[in-house]
Formats: structure tokens, sequence, C-alpha cells
């Protein structure tokens, strides 16, 4: 698989930012103007997601049943049912968040604009703001392994690494 790509047209002009795949069949696209797509035939076709957010998407992260979506001025967007729905929650900042990594239902982690590191042990009930070692850099992605070993990254080469899902340190860079 992978050796040849078909263009397949969505119709759309905007901005895709994410592509995330439940498996061969299910999958979901992000972009900009709060636009989400879904398959369920392997891409072969996408119809409209509802969602009623005209801000940017930019990650989307999946555990088991649940989706999380971010994007602009703080955006984050929940589905409990594979994406059938979707629940705005608030994560208390608003600057953009750019990356999202859910390792269960109960734990996320995201990153974004000027510092923002947030992560939530209560599916998005809440959302708690940790202290970035490097506050002026923006990340655009993060990973967690489990629910606490993960890492961001960012402008400028920037890593940053954490064992506890909370405090995180800034590693070199080759």
């Amino acid at each position: 698989g992978g050796v040849s790509w078909a263009a397949i047209s969505s119709g759309d002009s905007v901005n895709f930012n994410e592509v995330v795949m439940q498996n061969a069949f299910t999958g979901w696209i992000l972009g900009d103007n709060g636009r989400m797509l879904r398959t369920v035939n392997g891409g072969l076709s996408w119809s409209n997601a509802v969602i009623t957010i005209g801000f940017d998407l930019n990650g989307l992260s999946r555990a088991g049943s649940t989706l999380w979506a971010v994007g602009e001025v703080g955006t984050i967007l929940r589905s409990t049912n594979s994406g059938n729905s979707w629940t705005s929650l608030d994560a208390g900042s608003r600057l953009s968040v750019n990356w999202v990594d859910c390792p269960s239902v109960s734990t996320g982690n995201a990153v974004g604009q000027t510092g923002l590191i947030l992560r939530t042990t209560n599916s998005g009930a809440s959302w708690n703001e940790s202290a970035s070692p490097a506050p002026s850099v923006s990340c655009y992605g993060v990973k967690f392994t489990d629910n606490d070993h993960g890492w961001a990254v960012g402008d400028n080469g920037t890593i940053l690494r954490t064992t506890n899902g909370t405090s995180w340190t800034l590693q070199a860079s080759p």
C-alpha cells in the first residue's frame, strides 16, 4: 500500500489540516473555517460532518469511539459517538490549539500558540494549563506513549518532554 495515489475531489477549496482513519473504511478530515469531512467507505467519498463553528480546526485524535478536535481561539470539540455529534468544551485559553493527542478516553493533551500546553484527565470536563519551559514558542505536534510520557515539538527546533504528563522539560535538538 501507499505506492500509488489517486486524487479524489472533495469539492472544497478550504485548506485541510489533518486526517485520521479509525480503520480502512471510517475516517475524518479537518480544515479551515470549521470544515470537517467524514468517510465510511475508505475515502471513496466524503460527507460533511455537522459542526457549527467557523474557526480553523488544526488537530484530531481518537481513543476508542471518542474523538477530539482542536483549533483556533482555544477550540476543543469532543465526540463520544464516533463523530456523529460534537460538543464544544471550554479549555479556558483563547490561544490557538494546534495539535491534540489522547492516549485514553479520559486523558488528552494539547499544544498550541506561544507555549500553550493543556491537559485533561476527566474526558475534557476541565483542562489544566501546564507551564512550558519555552513560553514564547508555539508547538505544532504532541504525542504520548501512555497517559504520562509524551513529547511536543515546535518552532525553532524545539523539543519538549514530560514523564508525568504535567511537568515539561526542554530537550536538546541536534
